[in-house]
């Protein structure tokens, strides 16, 4: 089976700037390919479309066309590039082939931003993440080591101004033994749980605890002025 591992990771200066590329060069790529294809020209059921123009592997075939227009794009990861369009792929697919899926929409530049590198665009070394195109190591805060060497990895940047990896291994779980007695266990809202023997576990309310300095953080954020620095700051506080 497969099981992520997820930490928090603190990138330099320079490299706040190279993962900025990163997150930039994916989703201009995804950007211009799903213009040029044209969200009005994808229509459901089109199956056979979507195998022989829309399919992550016919997309990719666009990449060394676009380097080659867009310079800027040799300064990342290739690797990069071509997970952000297998992810198109997909996303087109999805919307052909089943019903309810809404169609894939072009990317903004606010909000979560990831990028996925294969096990050949990083290293590990010493606990320390090498990742191609990037000189110095990114620093990773370790808090359970990994079973394996990861498959895959997944850089994202979140709303509240952090970065984080995850890194896809290929466990395998071992069984455990039967317990010798059996406890049922209900979940509620006055108590997280109540236990068949009678204990019950209180509710932790970690909103409820949080609510106060959430408020206030709202209230500087609405006094802010629409695109001003102080509201980008207000806005990771409450993030």
């Amino acid at each position: 089976m497969y099981k992520t591992f997820k930490y928090e990771i603190i990138p330099s200066g320079e490299q706040k700037i190279f993962l900025s590329k990163q997150f930039g060069c994916c989703r201009f790529i995804w950007n211009y390919i799903l213009s040029s294809i044209g969200t009005n020209n994808l229509t459901k059921g089109d199956i056979n479309a979507y195998y022989h123009k829309w399919s992550g592997r016919h997309l990719t075939k666009l990449i060394p066309g676009i380097k080659n227009s867009h310079p800027f794009l040799n300064e990342v990861s290739s690797v990069a590039l071509q997970q952000k369009i297998l992810d198109l792929g997909d996303s087109i697919y999805g919307f052909v082939s089943k019903k309810g899926v809404q169609k894939p929409k072009l990317k903004k530049k606010h909000g979560i931003q990831s990028v996925r590198l294969m096990a050949n665009a990083f290293t590990l070394k010493d606990n320390q993440l090498y990742i191609a195109k990037c000189k110095e190591p990114i620093k990773v805060l370790w808090s359970r080591p990994l079973p394996c060497r990861p498959l895959r990895a997944t850089i994202t940047f979140g709303s509240d101004g952090r970065y984080s990896i995850c890194f896809l291994c290929e466990v395998n779980p071992q069984p455990s033994k039967r317990p010798s007695g059996v406890i049922g266990i209900d979940l509620g809202l006055t108590y997280f749980a109540t236990l068949s023997t009678g204990e019950k576990i209180p509710n932790p309310r970690f909103i409820k605890q949080s609510l106060p300095r959430l408020r206030r953080a709202q209230r500087k954020l609405s006094k802010t002025c629409a695109g001003s620095k102080n509201r980008e700051k207000a806005r990771l506080k409450v993030a």
